[in-house]
């Protein structure tokens, strides 16, 4: 009998002790706000879009798969831009910065498109559908490229 009130005592402290955590855990978040993308270097244009690919800790077979249909996507369709900093392609783990993901609502491995004008970061776009677009890859090249070329300085869309 004492090693069943033994256990069940532990097991309520570790749910407390998880609880406590996670809550302010997320406390500590909601009041450091949201951080968006860091600096860019010194050279960067103004005027740019980013392309995020957001992944988790854990990365899957189509996790992978995307990451490098984007990386090909953005190399064979911009890659003046890309040359030129107009473009910037980034692959970051959104588990490992906690900011970045609530500031752009990633609850999962996804790409965001950034629009930057002025320096600042002016809208982002999250591509949820790469998902639905995994399996065809000239969809998914023309749902991620229509993206970016949307918000090109000068409209090239």
């Amino acid at each position: 009998m004492k090693l069943k009130k033994g256990i069940t005592g532990l097991l309520l402290g570790f749910v407390l002790f998880s609880l406590g955590y996670g809550v302010g855990r997320e406390v500590t978040l909601r009041q450091a706000g949201g951080e968006r993308l860091a600096a860019a270097p010194a050279a960067a244009p103004a005027e740019r879009v980013a392309v995020l690919y957001l992944h988790g800790n854990l990365r899957c077979a189509g996790c992978l798969a995307i990451e490098r249909m984007v990386q090909e996507t953005v190399a064979a369709r911009f890659p003046d831009e890309l040359a030129a900093g107009v473009v910037e392609l980034r692959t970051l783990n959104f588990q490992k910065v906690p900011k970045l993901a609530r500031c752009y609502d990633v609850l999962a491995s996804t790409v965001v498109v950034v629009r930057i004008q002025g320096g600042k970061e002016v809208a982002f776009r999250r591509l949820d559908g790469v998902w639905e677009q995994l399996e065809d890859p000239a969809a998914f090249e023309a749902y991620l490229a229509d993206a970016v070329a949307a918000w090109l300085p000068g409209g090239r869309g």
